[in-house]
């Protein structure tokens, strides 16, 4: 079970990093 949530913790955080990431670059190229 703590395993199953551990993997849904990192796959969360990575979709995060990524949503950040490419927001960042929005603003930037919307400037």
């Amino acid at each position: 079970m703590v395993h199953l949530s551990l993997i849904l913790l990192k796959k969360g955080l990575l979709f995060f990093k990524t949503i950040s990431f490419y927001s960042h670059y929005f603003l930037i190229y919307c400037k």
